[in-house]
């Protein structure tokens, strides 16, 4: 049953976010907002938009809560596996083992798909001189990340994953084990980096030879899925390599003539131009 109201509080709770938490919520899509703002409203028991509304600016906690829940944190060790398979593949041809890569993870969530990166980047000696950056807005997620911790149970499920992107010893072999958690190694951790970055707001990173964000343009409108572009291009050095999730793509944007699609497939671009 749908609560009457949610739709049309959208633009207050936009607003009240703006001024009252400092965060910027124009740049989502209205019904992405409508589902959340209708998810957390019947988990807590709210019966109107204006209860809603009212719960937002009287309620620090249940609003920090509701901001929290748009950052969309769908991830798992090796999740889809094929690309980080031929994003190896690319990166084995295109870099030098014994140059320095700074990579950004834009989106990280709880850092497992930058683990991920991380270990198959060991495996083909191209860590040593890496250093990788995971940025998200989800301050809890940031800190499970730097924890560089999965539940065991959780680690074995990832086995058949981790084969398929291309691992070649043991999964279990990169973590240490202890109290039901797997925890990263301490050779892969010193690599991994995690802090605070609002995509659409915060200045950009720079210097970067790999650009990763995935599954993170389908919820925002197009100017700022632009500004996110944009932010992504000012960082990447020339002949440095953007990827997109699936459903995600250059086409339409400003920057476009500025890359070569080396996988259509996989949505994974060369910069070619500055």
């Amino acid at each position: 049953m749908q609560i009457p109201g949610i739709k049309e509080s959208i633009q207050d709770i936009q607003q009240i976010a703006r001024h009252l938490y400092d965060s910027d919520l124009e740049g989502y899509h209205h019904d992405f907002l409508g589902r959340r703002f209708h998810l957390m409203a019947v988990r807590k028991g709210i019966k109107s938009g204006a209860e809603l509304k009212d719960a937002f600016v009287n309620n620090e906690d249940f609003s920090r809560e509701i901001l929290n829940s748009l950052n969309v944190s769908v991830t798992e060790l090796f999740r889809d596996p094929e690309f980080f398979r031929g994003l190896i593949t690319i990166l084995k041809a295109e870099w030098n083992p014994e140059d320095l890569k700074r990579i950004w993870h834009a989106g990280c969530a709880d850092g497992s798909e930058t683990f991920s990166l991380a270990i198959l980047l060991s495996e083909e000696n191209l860590l040593c001189h890496s250093l990788l950056y995971g940025t998200d807005i989800n301050h809890l997620k940031l800190q499970q990340a730097s924890l560089g911790k999965i539940a065991l149970k959780d680690l074995i499920g990832y086995v058949h994953a981790y084969r398929k992107a291309g691992g070649k010893y043991s999964l279990r072999s990169h973590f240490n084990t202890a109290y039901h958690q797997g925890i990263l190694k301490g050779k892969l951790m010193k690599h991994l980096h995690f802090g605070y970055h609002n995509l659409s707001v915060d200045p950009a990173f720079t210097n970067c030879n790999l650009a990763i964000c995935r599954n993170l343009l389908i919820y925002y409108q197009f100017p700022y899925q632009e500004k996110i572009l944009a932010a992504l291009d000012k960082s990447i050095l020339l002949n440095g390599i953007l990827c997109l999730g699936p459903k995600e793509t250059l086409s339409g944007f400003s920057i476009v003539g500025k890359y070569h699609c080396i996988s259509p497939e996989l949505k994974i671009y060369k910069k070619i131009k500055l």
